[in-house]
């Protein structure tokens, strides 16, 4: 009961700040709410309301799909007014704000775009699927082996832009009736060419980056280790005189009160450590905000959960420690990427700092590391990625223009045929 009141009132401010956010688009960019549509080869579509809890799907493509943008029109639709303001404040990408079904056709009819992609597997995104004259193309927000990754979902669009090879094998193993040497193309992340060119990390006392996933809404999702390891982490972690960086995923309590308890108690730890830092010294860090790309940068270490965040991380070549779940669901290792990271289950937790120094000492897994990067990632040289990406893209993006001249053809071809019995 509490969560769904809860929740009640999450959707009652969201509705709230949705209209106040409509009301100033259409008094300072009536081209975003209805003015001329900006041509579009590639229309990214993003459904969800609330930047505060998803946007970080989305906005970690925004680099990539700049680049791309410098061969192809691109543009971003959402359903929300608040999505729109929020995308516009960080984005130069056009962007269009479609609330009705009817704003949607209309804008399907007006731009006619050749892709689309779609980030998550939100319900919404079936209102744009039933465009037909479209590739729609899942491109996922993460590499990560979580059983979103090789959901049976991946059947509603025409292609799913992939990471490498595991996620290729994912795919055949999981999904029966799918192939994936068709539906699939593999492109890296390119989001990880964006990271800063310096990772060196070289500062003292070193720096950790904990980032723990949410706490799932069912049990197959049930990675997080805010509750189980949490707290006793971030102690260990300020007895050996580490600076840490806190960055939760941002759903992070928003399922269980009892996961948003933990998270307070970590937040508060370290709002008690800063208060009483030694002059001079860098400030621990709290919270999703900030460059999370440059946070990576800065870090020796991650402790992260068996989540997209660990992939990413493994593309810094520097050494990763990755819980164990305390949940029987999630107990068995989905990937033998985890053999070349270091474990700290839950009862070790308070033992965090020593997983951190053996890590840093000598570092024994790098080479397994290395297979596991080209394995997932493929070719990981500056831009590689992004390169792969435009490339795929571009090439869907001609072959739905072939694909719409043929259907037209076959329109053209039926319209002239006699179809039934001769009159009388």
């Amino acid at each position: 009961m509490r969560n769904q009141v809860r929740g009640e009132a999450r959707r009652a401010r969201r509705l709230w700040r949705d209209a106040a956010d409509r009301k100033h688009l259409r008094a300072t960019d009536a081209a975003v709410v209805d003015g001329p549509r900006a041509p579009a080869t590639v229309m990214v579509h993003f459904a969800d309301g609330d930047p505060d809890r998803s946007l970080y799907q989305l906005r970690q493509w925004f680099a990539p799909l700049a680049v791309l943008h410098r061969t192809v029109p691109v543009a971003i639709t959402v359903r929300s007014a608040t999505m729109a303001r929020a995308i516009g404040a960080e984005s130069a990408l056009p962007v269009a704000y479609l609330r009705k079904t009817i704003d949607i056709e209309r804008y399907m009819l007006a731009v006619d775009p050749r892709v689309v992609f779609y980030v998550n597997h939100w319900e919404p995104n079936f209102q744009v699927m039933r465009y037909g004259r479209a590739m729609h193309v899942f491109i996922s927000h993460g590499e990560s082996e979580k059983v979103y990754m090789a959901s049976g979902q991946l059947r509603a669009y025409d292609f799913a832009f992939v990471a490498g090879e595991a996620a290729v094998d994912r795919i055949r193993a999981n999904l029966p009736n799918y192939d994936p040497a068709v539906r699939t193309r593999a492109i890296g992340r390119p989001q990880l060419d964006f990271l800063p060119a310096d990772r060196s990390a070289a500062a003292t006392p070193p720096t950790v980056l904990y980032a723990p996933t949410y706490e799932g809404d069912r049990p197959s999702m049930a990675y997080g280790s805010v509750e189980s390891h949490g707290l006793a982490v971030v102690e260990s972690l300020l007895a050996a005189g580490y600076r840490v960086i806190y960055r939760p995923h941002p759903l992070t309590g928003t399922i269980t009160a009892s996961a948003a308890v933990a998270d307070r108690a970590i937040h508060e730890r370290l709002a008690a450590a800063n208060a009483s830092l030694a002059p001079g010294r860098a400030p621990h860090v709290l919270g999703a905000r900030g460059s999370l790309g440059e946070q990576m940068a800065e870090s020796a270490v991650a402790i992260v959960d068996n989540s997209a965040m660990a992939f990413d991380w493994l593309v810094t070549g520097k050494p990763i420690v990755v819980t164990i779940p305390a949940t029987a669901a999630q107990s068995g290792v989905h990937s033998s990427f985890l053999a070349a990271c270091y474990r700290l289950p839950a009862e070790d937790a308070g033992r965090a700092a020593e997983a951190v120094a053996r890590a840093l000492e000598g570092d024994a897994l790098a080479e397994q590391r290395a297979f596991w990067i080209a394995r997932h990632f493929g070719d990981v040289s500056p831009g590689a990625s992004t390169r792969r990406f435009v490339e795929a893209s571009t090439e869907l993006a001609a072959y739905g223009a072939e694909q719409v001249r043929r259907t037209e053809q076959a329109a053209a071809e039926l319209a002239s045929r006699q179809l039934g019995p001769e009159p009388a």
